[in-house]
């Protein structure tokens, strides 16, 4: 699969929080606060996209059993320099931690949006 076009339009949806250095989806995300979004081999984590996609332009495949996590702590960040591939034991505690309080504001403003569009 190319991730080119699924990478563009994930840059499209996304913002430079330039404080953090985060690159920060405004699309769909799940109820863990990790941002979504529909592909052809259906609805898939953007910052995961995102990392095929380097390794794609590396000539590499993600190994079996890895996952790829956020450096940063910020759920919604696609920014590639934040995110690395770990096996799944590794950073368990970090998956569950707090989300950091500009991720909660934003997760808490889009979902007051989105009971005023279904009122």
């Amino acid at each position: 699969m190319d991730y080119e076009p699924l990478r563009t339009k994930i840059l499209a949806r996304s913002v430079q929080d330039k404080k953090s250095g985060c690159i920060v989806w405004r699309g769909a995300f799940d109820v863990h606060g990790f941002g979504r979004m529909n592909t052809p081999e259906g609805v898939r984590s953007v910052h995961r996209i995102i990392w095929l996609y380097v390794l794609q332009q590396r000539g590499e495949e993600i190994e079996p059993g890895m996952l790829v996590y956020h450096n940063c702590g910020n759920r919604l960040c696609v920014n590639a320099e934040h995110l690395y591939e770990a096996p799944l034991q590794e950073p368990r505690a970090r998956v569950h931690s707090p989300l950091p309080a500009h991720v909660q504001e934003h997760i808490k403003v889009r979902a007051a949006a989105r009971k005023n569009r279904n009122a």
